[in-house]
């Protein structure tokens, strides 16, 4: 997220508009997908309700305009549950749904970390046990899944700990996970 600020910064200028551009456009990309999550799921009449509905949010409309990670990562995790619809839909059998899925899932982590793969997570896995489907693990391909996981988020970390080394891997596991785990 802070690499598009940065090639805003550097396409437009420093300033506020620009700084705001990477969450206006990932708003912007929501609506659309909204649109195609809900034709997929109901019908375009639907879909046409939904893509007007969320825009008129005030939530959704507020944090389009701020400069933060929220409106991206919001993207990649509807990003995730709509290829999951796809890949549901084809009763798990094309995996090119199961690679864009778990994709969608690894850059929503690098854009703000594990809600990304957490809130898409849950909901499936729930959806998967209240539709009473027994093999949902083997369904969901998961070691394939951290696989592509881990070759989507991996590659930075690594980058990052040969870079900065002690103090890249304190900052990570002592104010990123410790801190926010245990903290008053």
């Amino acid at each position: 997220y802070y690499w598009m600020v940065a090639t805003s910064y550097k396409i437009f200028g420093v300033s506020l508009t620009s700084a705001r551009l990477p969450s206006v456009l990932f708003g912007t990309f929501s609506i659309g997908l909204t649109f195609l999550l809900a034709c997929r799921l109901f019908d375009n009449r639907v879909g046409l309700f939904s893509a007007f509905i969320l825009p008129s949010t005030y939530l959704h409309f507020q944090i389009s305009r701020w400069s933060t990670t929220d409106m991206a990562l919001s993207f990649f995790v509807l990003l995730a549950l709509y290829f999951f619809v796809r890949w549901f839909q084809t009763e798990f059998k094309k995996s090119i749904y199961s690679y864009l899925f778990y994709l969608s899932m690894g850059l929503g982590f690098m854009i703000k970390g594990p809600p990304a793969i957490l809130i898409p997570g849950f909901t499936i896995v729930g959806f998967l046990i209240a539709a009473k489907r027994k093999n949902w693990f083997k369904d969901l391909n998961v070691v394939q899944g951290l696989g592509i996981l881990a070759i989507t988020i991996l590659p930075w970390f690594i980058a990052m700990l040969w870079m900065h080394g002690d103090e890249f891997r304190e900052h990570i596991v002592g104010n990123e996970i410790k801190k926010r785990l245990i903290h008053d």
